[in-house]
């Protein structure tokens, strides 16, 4: 039930994993597992706009990143990451010898107010990580569609993993985005066909593989 109200955007993932009796990092494991296509990048702005310095970052992609093997690119793309007191601690309940050993995400301050507010209806780790977006006016990584929606909402630029990757294929840092599709789906981490070809399209690249039926 709370994969199928985060897959809706009815919750967001820490919300659908405190449903489920789960940390993050779990609940991101059953996704995988199960083959769940979960990695969305708005509808509105699928070719993320070129910036650059560090932004703002969410549990979820950062534990996708980290499973992955791509924890590299985020350096090279930003320099930093800003992370929030809550988002640090989600990461350090499973992984803290690696997360901390990143010394590129940097806790940071946010309006407490206002996360106190926003978190009348989302998450505190969501709602702490918009608060800090807004203040510093920087963009957000999440994947949540519920993240994106309020994220809009707000007025924060927002950046999803796969956006990660679109970008630095843009930037000349990977030569290609197909293999990496290839290798996040060869790992679980999926995305919807219909999106996964549009951003291949728009680079200009095919579609590497046929997808596996997935039934949901």
């Amino acid at each position: 039930m709370s994969i199928r109200l985060y897959l809706d955007g009815l919750l967001s993932m820490k919300q659908a994993a405190d449903m489920a009796g789960l940390i993050v990092d779990d609940l991101l494991e059953e996704l995988r597992t199960s083959r769940t296509p979960f990695l969305l990048v708005p509808a509105e702005d699928e070719a993320p706009e070129p910036f650059n310095g560090p932004v703002v970052a969410d549990a979820g992609p950062l534990i996708v990143f980290r499973r992955t093997g791509y924890m590299w690119l985020l350096k090279e793309l930003f320099g930093s990451l800003r992370i929030t007191e809550s988002v640090k601690k989600e990461l350090y309940m499973k992984d803290r010898d690696f997360f901390s050993f990143m010394d590129f995400l940097e806790q940071d301050e946010y309006d407490q107010g206002l996360s106190e507010w926003l978190s009348r209806a989302i998450d505190i780790e969501l709602a702490e990580s918009l608060s800090l977006a807004m203040m510093r006016n920087l963009p957000l990584l999440v994947d949540s569609g519920m993240g994106i929606r309020m994220a809009n909402v707000l007025g924060v630029k927002v950046l999803s993993t796969l956006q990660v990757f679109v970008l630095a294929r843009k930037r000349g840092i990977l030569i290609s985005l197909s293999p990496v599709i290839f290798r996040l789906s060869s790992m679980g981490f999926e995305a919807p066909e219909d999106i996964v070809r549009r951003l291949l399209a728009d680079l200009g690249e095919g579609m590497p593989w046929s997808p596996p039926e997935i039934k949901l």
